[in-house]
């Protein structure tokens, strides 16, 4: 399972709650405690002119590429406002018990300049939950994917690699 920002705590979520639908979890650039930043996107325009509109209105944002790319070549958004401050609100919290209670295999990924997961709450995750390995990128920020996609790759495909093969039961004969 991997998973970015909501997306890796919804993986680890999964891991601690059912266990037996994940075999490892990748989390990228998000902890325990995510925070309570949450973007406020109700006044957002749901419609633009033009691509350079959207570009313009989406370069005051923390992730402009981002978010342009959820503009269709029509100048229309393509999520609902609504239930992007609904997601941001329900990533807020203290994750903990869920962090804790992961008994596979797990990778975090933390960028350098991330304004989500600090270098402090990366390094307190690894401790108290001891077999959690931490990858830090150097110079990326919370897309680790998109800005270093090639060493992204390579750490979570090293990750899958080194894990035991899993064993496979098969029921009784008859």
């Amino acid at each position: 399972m991997i998973g970015h920002s909501l997306g890796g705590v919804t993986a680890y979520q999964l891991a601690a709650r059912h266990p037996d639908l994940v075999r490892a979890v990748v989390v990228e650039d998000v902890g325990a405690i995510p925070g309570d930043a949450v973007l406020d996107v109700t006044n957002w325009p749901t419609k633009f002119a033009s691509r350079e509109a959207a570009a313009t209105f989406f370069a005051a944002t923390p992730a402009p590429e981002y978010f342009l790319e959820s503009v269709d070549p029509n100048g229309n958004l393509m999520f609902d406002l609504d239930d992007m401050m609904a997601a941001q609100r329900g990533n807020v919290g203290d994750w903990w018990a869920d962090w804790l209670a992961v008994r596979r295999p797990l990778m975090l990924l933390r960028a350098t300049n991330s304004f989500l997961l600090s270098a402090d709450h990366a390094a307190q995750l690894v401790r108290r939950r001891p077999g959690t390995r931490l990858v830090t990128f150097a110079d990326t920020g919370h897309w680790i994917h998109r800005e270093a996609p090639d060493a992204y790759a390579e750490a979570v495909r090293g990750f899958f690699r080194s894990l035991p093969e899993p064993t496979t039961s098969r029921p009784p004969a008859g």
